[in-house]
């Protein structure tokens, strides 16, 4: 993951650059709520609380840049900027921490699987989900940490978009086909790693993996933990799913 901030330094540079302004021009500071690539006119002189969510460029203009929420200030002034998504490829819930009833309350299906392994990690899982097929959650010490989707190399266009709107990507592989990302550019505001990787060992409809960790989490153990993690989910799913 030191690759992927030394890489997203070098972005959060450029946006930072492009925030400086020379244009005196102000306005009144309120509330947004806008989508990704939004463009909204707010004057010059305004600091962003976290560039990667928006940023401000040298005519005066506002970005949505991904989603998330962050505040922006301009003369002792501060209001809050909310960027949504146009993507609904997936539907992840990325709320790192919440238990495993707290997560079943979110989905309005049974799970197909609902089970605590001898290590004391526990898996809940659900079928068509968006576009996962599969989409597998795990919980260590009753916490979430980790979440799985499993979808169709078919529906990758898709797929991407969704990622793009909310993490930014190395552009190395981190290991054979597959990429790393992150939803932040700096330490500070990451709160998720996501890995996208092309599993033949699957059947066609659930190779293409996408997995979601805890930056906590990620930051204590390595990648072949991530495709120990993987190939644990895999075990424990129903083997009609799987082959």
């Amino acid at each position: 993951m030191k690759k992927i901030f030394f890489f997203l330094s070098i972005i959060a540079l450029a946006v930072f650059s492009a925030c400086s302004s020379d244009d005196d021009e102000s306005t009144s500071l309120s509330d947004q709520t806008m989508y990704v690539e939004d463009p909204v006119k707010v004057g010059s002189n305004v600091t962003i609380e976290n560039a990667f969510v928006a940023y401000v460029s040298r005519n005066g203009y506002l970005h949505a840049y991904h989603v998330g929420e962050t505040t922006y200030s301009q003369n002792g002034s501060t209001a809050k900027i909310v960027v949504r998504g146009r993507s609904k490829a997936l539907d992840i819930i990325t709320d790192w921490g919440i238990s495993p009833s707290e997560l079943k309350s979110k989905f309005n299906k049974t799970p197909v699987l609902d089970t605590e392994n001898n290590d004391g990690t526990y898996i809940v899982a659900y079928e068509g989900v968006e576009c996962a097929n599969m989409l597998a959650y795990g919980f260590k010490n009753n916490k979430l940490y980790y979440a799985l989707a499993l979808s169709s190399p078919s529906d990758e266009s898709e797929i991407l978009d969704y990622l793009t709107e909310r993490y930014v990507f190395s552009p190395e592989q981190v290991a054979s086909y597959t990429y790393g990302g992150v939803d932040g550019f700096d330490d500070a505001h990451a709160k998720t790693y996501v890995l996208v990787k092309l599993d033949t060992s699957y059947k066609y409809d659930l190779m293409l993996q996408t997995s979601f960790m805890s930056k906590q989490y990620g930051s204590q153990t390595s990648s072949s933990s991530s495709k120990a993690i993987a190939s644990q989910i895999k075990k424990c799913l129903p083997l009609r799913i799987i082959r």
